[in-house]
């Protein structure tokens, strides 16, 4: 029997299935909702969103049928922590229960940037650079001509979202907060990720993890195992 949905809210230039190989992992109770963006995956043909706003009307439009009585929480790492905040403030907003939990995985706060620079309008080989050193590159793709091709634009465009999102206020919101950092994530810094406590009027707890921006790829069984304690 389904207790929870999960909400998965990917990072730039991912997909929700990315959540989908945490499934074996998960309590059997913990149903996951891989949350896809327009312009990838299973949308790959529907043109991406120019700005969070957008991008989130488009979500609430898309996943709020999910939004039912069963109780569910919310995952999104780098800049789909942001999107899941920002998710859940419009679904507060229009009236829908909040979830049980909300963990947010390798983002500052929104009153808080991470970059000095917006390299969403950086050419593409200087683009790759940067993207390249935040970790958010796979061999595969990098060997594939083909593959990167298209998958400049889409990250480029997350990038866009993250470097121009400018949120009206700071929402304190109802939801308990677990937040997951890298010890060694050189954009998003354990003090900086302690201020999420300003953007709830629950409890907000900090996990470090070892690893950079990425951790989550290298310690998914630890990551899977605190949702499951606290879910459960």
């Amino acid at each position: 029997m389904i207790k929870y949905k999960f909400f998965g809210f990917p990072y730039s230039g991912g997909t929700g299935t990315y959540y989908l190989r945490w499934t074996s992992m998960l309590n059997n109770i913990i149903k996951i909702i891989p949350i896809e963006y327009p312009g990838r995956g299973k949308r790959f043909v529907e043109r991406l969103c120019e700005s969070m706003q957008e991008l989130i009307d488009d979500l609430y439009d898309k996943y709020k049928s999910e939004l039912d009585d069963t109780d569910y929480a919310v995952f999104g790492h780098s800049l789909g922590g942001l999107v899941a905040y920002e998710f859940v403030c419009r679904i507060i907003k229009n009236g829908y229960k909040p979830p049980v939990h909300m963990f947010l995985s390798g983002c500052n706060p929104p009153n808080i940037k991470d970059l000095g620079s917006m390299i969403h309008t950086m050419p593409d080989h200087e683009f790759l650079e940067a993207i390249i050193k935040s970790g958010g590159m796979t061999n595969d793709i990098l060997a594939n001509k083909e593959v990167l091709d298209l998958f400049i634009p889409i990250i480029r465009n997350d990038y866009k979202i993250y470097e121009t999102y400018q949120p009206e206020h700071a929402v304190r919101l109802p939801v308990d907060f677990s937040v997951l950092v890298g010890n060694d994530d050189h954009m998003v810094t354990l003090d900086n990720a302690r201020k999420w406590q300003d953007y709830t009027t629950k409890g907000c707890v900090t996990y470090a993890f070892k690893g950079g921006h990425f951790f989550i790829n290298d310690n998914a069984q630890t990551v899977v195992k605190l949702i499951n304690e606290r879910l459960t």
